[in-house]
């Protein structure tokens, strides 16, 4: 009987998840292609990401030739794996590294729209620092300062609200008013 099943990736794709560092130096020094992607299109840097694997994530980017803005299955990238999974420094990591910050998914959420639904405040920080856009709106119609405002995250609410630009009364798909 099979406990669970593994998604089909390379050796390196396998170390990168695992957290394998030491692994993932050997197989990079043998010319692991950093760019080829599993059967959910995750590649070693989205497979580091989501984990939050910060050396290996490093070790990645700073080959120069690890596809930043890679996207798998849902059009997700790492920087967007990252920002929901609270991972702060893979997130910096990335942004040096010149990930899209606006990059939109298949739900329509751009990495900022995601933070603030998991309400990792450092990371919306990071995000607008690096110029996102604060009134990109999802599948439903909502922008950032509406999912936060919905999810009580009040002190991204506040951080928010000092961007220029940010509408405060944009309106839903369903319809609601994002209340303050």
């Amino acid at each position: 009987m099979q406990d669970h099943i593994i998604p089909k990736r390379t050796p390196l794709g396998m170390a990168c998840i695992q957290g394998h560092t030491e692994i993932v130096k050997l197989l990079l020094e043998h010319r692991a292609d950093v760019n080829v992607s599993d059967e959910n299109e995750l590649t070693p840097l989205g497979n580091a990401s989501i984990p939050g694997h910060t050396e290996i994530v490093k070790l990645l980017l700073n080959r120069g030739v690890a596809n930043v803005d890679h996207t798998d299955k849902i059009n997700c990238t790492p920087l967007g794996m990252a920002c929901v999974k609270g991972h702060t420094e893979v997130v910096e990591l990335l942004l040096e590294h010149g990930a899209n910050v606006n990059h939109i998914n298949e739900q329509k959420l751009t990495p900022l729209g995601m933070t603030c639904i998991e309400g990792h405040k450092k990371i919306v920080e990071l995000l607008l620092k690096h110029g996102a856009i604060v009134n990109v709106s999802d599948e439903d119609n909502d922008a950032p300062l509406g999912i936060a405002c919905a999810k009580g995250h009040t002190e991204i609410v506040k951080l928010l609200l000092k961007q220029d630009g940010v509408d405060i009364n944009f309106i839903n798909r369903k319809g609601v008013r994002n209340k303050l």
